[in-house]
């Protein structure tokens, strides 16, 4: 007899849709099992989750150096390669160039120039100490001492801070800026060197930006609560753009990912954006969820039977549904032989 009526309410299933009744569904052990019955606990809801948003991996704006060379030359050595980890002051490259080589050559010229006008103005100072010149030749002394001065450290300000190549004069050594991983590497050996072209970028072993379009209206709903997640690795929202992509209609959130995380800059992803879940929202499977026609429901196992409660799906949050309505948390619901339930309400 029971099976019989389990064979029935498979037929039940592939009829029209049906009216939901609010009376319990009593069923013993046995025939919940000949339905597939199965459950699971509700919780409280933590996130609302959005799917499918683009994002980018990038750099971080803080932590990140682009090195260049500050005079034309020849690349006579290249000393790291791209993912390299390299330490503040380390050697990247020797660049040979003539145009250090006239720098060098002109502030040796001009440091000679200083000292003669150095003692010159000692000179004339004694001059007139001793009432044997007048004022305005010691003025003049002092005037040209001055622009010596200024020619010595305008030319200075272009070598200081390189280190010699150790290739004659003419060769000065581009450095790491800072500790952190070699992420590109634009020259080698022998090849020509523009002045200021880039030839190494570095960034700081903590973590790459993550950067992904949002849609406006759920980019409004971002508090110190949501967060970014890009498959098992999830991080906080640090900020967000103020401006909006016209033809999208999205704005730019921003994370900070690992830098052991996997993802490498310049790298397209799909990210998921976890918004707070509503005040006294719950998930659950989602295969607990089923419509009625508009409506969504739920069947809850109550000590008198199976209750089908209406609920409201706020969102879903990786394979659960965030639902709100006359549920509490931890109560029992169902989530295999929903559609024999439904079936058993026919009027």
């Amino acid at each position: 007899m029971l099976r019989a009526r389990f064979f029935l309410v498979l037929l039940a299933l592939a009829g029209p849709a049906v009216a939901v009744s609010d009376k319990p569904i009593v069923l013993g052990a046995e025939q919940a099992r000949l339905l597939g019955v199965s459950t699971a606990p509700a919780v409280t809801a933590r996130h609302v989750t959005y799917d499918q948003l683009i994002g980018e991996v990038q750099l971080p704006l803080a932590g990140s150096a682009v090195v260049t060379s500050p005079y034309a030359g020849r690349v006579l050595s290249v000393a790291v390669d791209e993912g390299d980890a390299v330490t503040a002051g380390q050697r990247l490259a020797v660049i040979a160039s003539r145009d250090y080589a006239e720098q060098h050559a002109l502030l040796t010229s001009a440091e000679a120039e200083l000292e003669l006008a150095t003692q010159q103005l000692a000179r004339d100072q004694a001059l007139l100490d001793a009432g044997i010149i007048a004022a305005t030749r010691a003025e003049a002394s002092r005037a040209a001492r001055k622009r010596a001065s200024a020619n010595v450290s305008a030319l200075r300000a272009g070598v200081d801070g390189l280190a010699p190549g150790g290739v004659g004069a003419g060769s000065f050594t581009l450095t790491a800026p800072l500790a952190g991983r070699v992420i590109t590497r634009h020259v080698t050996p022998g090849a020509a060197l523009a002045e200021l072209e880039v030839a190494f970028v570095i960034a700081a072993d903590n973590g790459w930006r993550l950067e992904v379009a949002v849609p406006l209206k759920l980019a409004q709903a971002l508090d110190d609560h949501a967060a970014l997640r890009v498959g098992a690795i999830e991080a906080g929202v640090e900020g967000r753009g103020y401006s909006i992509d016209s033809a999208t209609q999205t704005v730019h959130v921003r994370a900070r990912l690992p830098a052991n995380s996997g993802l490498l800059p310049g790298q397209r992803v799909t990210a998921q954006l976890l918004l707070p879940a509503p005040p006294a929202s719950l998930a659950v499977p989602r295969s607990a969820v089923t419509r009625v026609a508009e409506q969504s429901y739920v069947f809850v196992q109550r000590a008198s039977g199976y209750v089908c409660l209406p609920v409201s799906v706020v969102g879903d949050s990786g394979a659960h549904s965030v639902v709100s309505g006359a549920l509490a948390d931890g109560d029992t619901v169902v989530v295999g032989g929903v559609s024999a339930l439904k079936a058993l309400l026919e009027d």
